[in-house]
């Protein structure tokens, strides 16, 4: 669409109404996908405010802080599937939510998530995140065998299919090959306003911390940073780095039994949003030591406050850090060592990053993909509207 009000007209005419889904494993807790779904949809009703805009959910309301400060936006809730197996369970979910939208009057869907509904019942579009269900390196034979199957299948009943980077496109693509003509890149952005720049020239971190956030799974490569603080440890270093996040597999756990304890690795768990603001704004850099990423969301929240990134060397890094970091391979846990003691001894180099990182967050915001989601889902439901 060319404008706001091309857009809502499309949205006003009778033609065209939107619904979302959200529907999650996890609906009791604050995950990187549930922070994804209140920005995204908060952003859209407000680019809508004429329209009640339906949200058809599992997750507890308390988790969405922006969504629940919206007063176009109705909640309607599901079940959460009670001791049913999520994989099961959820199929019958969609199904649900596509009928409850066609009940109240719903003619396109948008799942924030990549499944939808395998009947029909309303115009769908999906959201693709990422790819690692689908790569045997970071899951069971099983896993993958049927996430791929589900994959395709909501591929090919959705009227449209959004991705939320271009290297998840590229990597769809890759591992599928679907039919690309419904396919569109719309990007993620930060929850936080970007710093006045003003601020990143007077003002850098002094001391040697640094800062992780993650919940922990296979692709996060948690291993190559902790052995790289282990070496930092032995040579008397003064790295530091705040982890922030879970560890649902164990994985941190598993390794500090195995390897010891490390003085210079600080888990502080799940954390309040003010906290979390003051950990990005106070770090001299956040450090993502992944194997693969669909986005990776906490790049663009430290760069909102002028926080570099130390990154591993993968195209979703490339295309999501720009020029407001430096990189290293993801294999190699002295070039990560490295990478730290660099961005730690030199100011010139951190202070012109820090540059870059306000610059690079400023390029996103969730305004501007809820507008392109407004003007793609016309395109695909409506595609007589005008301003498509």
């Amino acid at each position: 669409m060319k404008s706001n009000q091309s857009s809502s007209s499309s949205l006003t005419a009778g033609r065209l109404l939107v619904a979302f889904s959200f529907i999650t494993p996890t609906p009791r807790k604050l995950t990187g996908l549930s922070s994804y779904a209140d920005s995204l949809i908060s952003a859209f009703a407000d680019f809508h405010m004429h329209l009640t805009i339906k949200l058809i959910t599992n997750a507890d309301a308390a988790i969405f802080h922006k969504i629940n400060k919206c007063p176009n936006i109705r909640i309607v809730r599901l079940g959460d599937g009670g001791e049913l197996l999520y994989k099961i369970w959820s199929i019958y979910a969609h199904v649900k939510a596509g009928l409850m939208a066609r009940l109240q009057g719903v003619t396109c869907l948008a799942s924030v998530t990549p499944q939808g509904s395998f009947i029909p019942l309303v115009n769908q579009i999906i959201t693709i995140h990422d790819t690692y269900d689908l790569e045997r390196e970071f899951k069971s034979l099983f896993h993958v065998i049927y996430s791929r199957l589900i994959r395709k299948l909501s591929i090919r009943m959705a009227k449209g299919v959004v991705c939320v980077s271009e290297t998840t496109f590229n990597d769809i693509c890759s591992i599928l090959r679907p039919t690309t003509s419904k396919f569109t890149v719309i990007k993620e952005a930060s929850k936080y306003q970007p710093t006045n720049p003003n601020w990143v020239e007077s003002e850098t971190p002094s001391d040697s911390r640094f800062l992780f956030v993650a919940n922990v799974e296979k692709t996060k490569n948690v291993v190559c940073l902790l052995e790289a603080l282990r070496l930092a440890q032995g040579r008397g270093l003064s790295i530091q780095v705040d982890w922030i996040g879970r560890d649902p597999n164990y994985l941190v756990e598993n390794w500090l039994r195995e390897k010891g304890n490390l003085a210079n690795f600080f888990p502080r768990g799940y954390v309040e949003d003010d906290e979390l603001r003051v950990a990005y704004r106070d770090s001299l850099a956040l450090v993502v030591p992944s194997l693969r990423e669909g986005f990776c969301l906490p790049v663009l929240e430290a760069h909102s406050f002028g926080t570099p990134v130390i990154g591993s060397d993968i195209p979703i890094l490339r295309e999501v850090v720009g020029g407001g970091g430096i990189f290293f391979d993801a294999s190699d846990p002295e070039a990560l060592l490295r990478a730290l003691m660099v961005m730690s001894s030199d100011v010139d180099l951190r202070l012109a990053l820090r540059q870059q990182a306000i610059a690079n967050a400023r390029l996103y915001s969730w305004d501007r993909s809820a507008r392109e989601l407004s003007q793609f889902a016309t395109k695909c439901c409506d595609p007589g509207a005008d301003g498509t």
